[in-house]
């Protein structure tokens, strides 16, 4: 079987798509596995499956116009006339926003798809919803897999004294991903709402602001730049600085209010991390599968509570159940292996 991702290969920090190459690349039925977008414009090459991530990834992650629109439909038809084609669902639009011509985007490569994967229920009912569904169209759902490949062997007291935090506070970790102003306020109000002396939040990356011509954008700084209990690292993290985040923490926050799926989950069980995240798509759903705290994303003091919760459970084991979960649910050589037995089913 010859195989290729239509994607690029390393999306931001995120290294997703290339451990997921790797992975069905070592499968022992792959001839070949690639990745790139530019095969996909250069038309089929004797693949067998075509598998497309992020729709708008096609235009280098900008809107298309109306003509990139007709030509991404006759080249679907093309790799349709040869190929299996399939998506995985990972957002129902772009984490940039929504518009028309993203929306046609996402419904012509989902109409070309002849299965859809997901990575969790509650992601095929959100296509359901957002797409509707094609009656000979298969689905199915296949985990997120470990970020196994970010080095793990700096300590907890290191990574600690790395961003001179002492090893009796409770850190909360924000790693990435934090993309809209309304994200960062419910981060930094519901950090607030914790009133602990003892907890501190450590940011990786980046936060979203709101506009300087805007109060929030005052209130934001404020806090951020003057509560002491508040380190923002805003820089991007190379990979092998990863872990130093990670082994820092007692708990990793996703303070999303709109959220399908996040790589934040598989990252905070890789290291053994509880993880708080919104009550919301696989996010939720994953979540209180494995018993870890979710929250209303419409409520500060939910996330709160949450905090809260998390710090009892990070005291009870809860983060290496959290890793025992991932080595079992999140192996990419299963993962490869139903990747497999989908593209064959279609």
């Amino acid at each position: 079987m010859k195989v290729l991702q239509a994607a690029k290969p390393r999306a931001a920090a995120n290294p997703f798509i290339r451990l997921l190459v790797e992975a069905i690349g070592r499968h022992p039925s792959v001839q070949r596995a690639d990745c790139g977008v530019e095969q996909f414009w250069e038309g089929p090459d004797g693949e067998d499956v075509l598998h497309l991530h992020w729709p708008h990834v096609l235009f280098d992650w900008d809107e298309p116009t109306r003509d990139q629109l007709r030509r991404a439909g006759k080249k679907l038809e093309e790799w349709a006339a040869c190929s299996t084609v399939v998506s995985t669902f990972h957002d129902p639009h772009p984490h940039r926003g929504d518009s028309p011509a993203y929306r046609a985007l996402y419904r012509r490569v989902f109409e070309w798809s002849e299965g859809i994967i997901h990575m969790g229920e509650a992601s095929k009912q959100c296509f359901t919803r957002k797409f509707g569904g094609e009656k000979d169209q298969k689905h199915e759902v296949i985990p997120h897999g470990t970020y196994d490949c970010f080095p793990d062997t700096v300590s907890e007291k290191k990574a600690r004294e790395h961003f001179e935090l002492g090893l009796d506070a409770y850190v909360i970790l924000a790693f990435s991903g934090v993309r809209h102003p309304e994200d960062t306020n419910l981060l930094l109000e519901g950090f607030s709402a914790t009133r602990s002396l003892r907890k501190k939040l450590l940011v990786a990356n980046s936060l979203s602001r709101s506009s300087k011509k805007t109060i929030d954008f005052y209130k934001q700084w404020i806090r951020i730049t003057l509560d002491p209990r508040i380190v923002a690292k805003e820089q991007f993290v190379p990979d092998e600085n990863v872990q130093y985040y990670l082994n820092a923490a007692d708990v990793l926050v996703i303070p999303k209010k709109k959220v399908l799926n996040s790589g934040n989950v598989a990252l905070g069980f890789t290291f053994g991390t509880v993880v708080v995240g919104p009550d919301e798509g696989v996010v939720g759903e994953v979540l209180r599968k494995t018993g870890n705290p979710t929250f209303n994303p419409d409520s500060t003091s939910s996330l709160a509570g949450a905090l809260t919760r998390a710090e009892a459970l990070s005291e009870h084991g809860r983060g290496e159940k959290n890793q025992e979960y991932a080595e079992k649910k999140m192996k990419w050589g299963d993962i490869a292996e139903k990747h497999i037995q989908f593209y064959q089913s279609v």
